[in-house]
């Protein structure tokens, strides 16, 4: 995936997941080590290599954070708005119309 095509908030929800996961694998390691889990055991190293795998994951998106910012951007929530002056002399009348009826209520 191009890094310029991720905006602020994907790399927060994805860090936000992966955070989450990592998490949960802590928790699992964790559960596994109490029950006494051999080393060797190949559950106790699937999860053992899924912990590193969102470790290196939240590393790289950390990475992506700190170093493209300039180029993760928020698409503009008023990407294509009107221009038109009397469009939006018209949308303006609505809304204030829309707030004289809720004023009414």
């Amino acid at each position: 995936m191009d890094n310029r095509e991720l905006t602020l908030t994907q790399v927060d929800k994805l860090t936000a997941k992966f955070s989450g996961l990592k998490q949960f694998l802590d928790a699992v390691k964790a559960r596994m080590d109490a029950l006494s889990f051999e080393p060797t055991d190949p559950l106790y190293l699937r999860v053992c290599d899924a912990r590193d795998a969102a470790r290196v994951l939240l590393d790289e998106l950390a990475r992506v954070r700190q170093q493209n910012i300039p180029r993760l951007t928020e698409p503009s929530k008023f990407e294509n708005y009107p221009t038109d002056p009397e469009l939006l002399r018209r949308v303006d009348e609505t809304m204030a119309g829309l707030k004289q009826r809720r004023r009414r209520r």
